[in-house]
């Protein structure tokens, strides 16, 4: 029932037909707002704005009620409580609805397909190190060589001794080394060290195999050195000998033609004779340098050429000191530095560049 409003004009707020009006607001005002509430938090405030105990405007007009004369109060109050019902009603409806339509999203974005193809996550990028020295295994492996590890805290006795480097040997003095402090154990000072070079594995191999031999040993190497453009206290070196009978000065020049053209495929070498404690005769190779074009540069210190190996034969002491009798058993090595070998390959002008975990640099290769 709808209340007349007076024919005398004005509203009294005591008189039913300005509740009715009121009321009817109030329940088109919260249902335009329920029906673009899009979440359980939009439609709580909604809840609290017109239905709160204290303040809601809905319940604000019901505690008004009993100011009305007796004839209008239980009008105005079945429809007051009717307004109430119709947003309660709509509350829980729309409660529903935005329910569904979250369900409905998690299950659109979460769903996985166990029959569709994997991604695959990417597979990083290879160091120019390694990249290098997949390169020199390769090279190796087609002369028949096996590639062996060995370790980088070594003993004085395989790191020099067996080597043809005895206790006081000047050519100890070209490999400043890094000692391990041993004081409080059982080792003497002076026994363990980082090792200086992959020689150390020449009598192990040797002392554990019978030639006839060819062998490959990639591996870490450290010395005292300063660090410049083509020097470093930690580096990779790789080292490759065979024993066998009748080698000849003649079979380690046609391995090391071999293996640096594969390795550097254009490259202008020249070879000079030196020495090395563990070889006899030595020779050194020098390249020209693949940076400056032999113009001259920081990293060849303006030679134009650069030392890249060094190489002879077998000393016959260390074949001895391994069991091998170098009257029926000979045999070559070469040595290089894998580092070395990296920065000529790819023109890098600084070895230090190669230690550097900018991956930026590292997507250069």
């Amino acid at each position: 029932m709808i209340l007349d409003k007076p024919k005398h004009g004005g509203y009294n707020l005591k008189r039913g037909y300005y509740m009715q009006d009121k009321l009817i607001d109030i329940k088109n005002e919260a249902l335009a707002q329920i029906l673009q509430a899009t979440n359980e938090k939009e439609l709580e405030a909604i809840r609290i704005e017109y239905l709160g105990k204290s303040s809601g405007r809905l319940t604000l007009i019901i505690k008004k009620l009993p100011n009305l004369p007796e004839s209008e109060r239980a009008i105005i109050g079945r429809f007051a409580n009717e307004v109430k019902q119709t947003i309660e009603e709509a509350l829980k409806s729309q409660v529903k609805i935005t329910n569904s339509e979250r369900q409905a999203n998690i299950s659109k974005t979460e769903w996985l397909d166990v029959t569709a193809p994997a991604t695959t996550p990417p597979e990083g990028h290879i160091h120019p190190m390694s990249q290098t020295l997949r390169e020199v295994i390769r090279a190796t492996n087609k002369l028949g060589y096996q590639t062996v590890m060995g370790p980088e805290v070594e003993t004085d006795l395989y790191n020099f001794e067996r080597a043809n480097m005895p206790k006081g040997a000047p050519s100890r003095d070209a490999q400043a080394s890094f000692y391990l402090d041993c004081r409080n154990s059982k080792i003497q000072p002076g026994e363990i060290l980082l090792r200086t070079q992959t020689t150390n594995m020449q009598a192990r191999v040797m002392e554990a195999t019978k030639p006839p031999l060819r062998v490959l040993v990639p591996g870490k190497c450290f010395r005292v050195d300063d660090v410049d453009a083509s020097h470093g206290f930690e580096f990779w070196q790789f080292e490759g000998f065979v024993v066998d009978r009748n080698i000849k000065m003649t079979d380690l020049f046609g391995t090391l033609d071999y293996i640096l053209k594969e390795l550097l495929p254009g490259i202008e070498i020249k070879f000079w004779s030196t020495y090395f404690s563990f070889v006899e005769p030595g020779i050194q190779v020098v390249a020209k340098c693949t940076i400056c074009i032999g113009k001259g540069c920081p990293y060849c210190k303006n030679n134009g050429w650069s030392e890249i190996l060094g190489a002879g034969m077998i000393h016959p002491n260390v074949l001895s000191f391994a069991g091998i009798n170098p009257k029926e058993w000979s045999g070559f090595a070469f040595g290089m530095g894998l580092s070395r070998l990296t920065v000529l390959k790819n023109h890098i002008d600084d070895l230090r560049v190669l230690t550097n975990p900018d991956i930026r640099i590292l997507k250069q290769f």
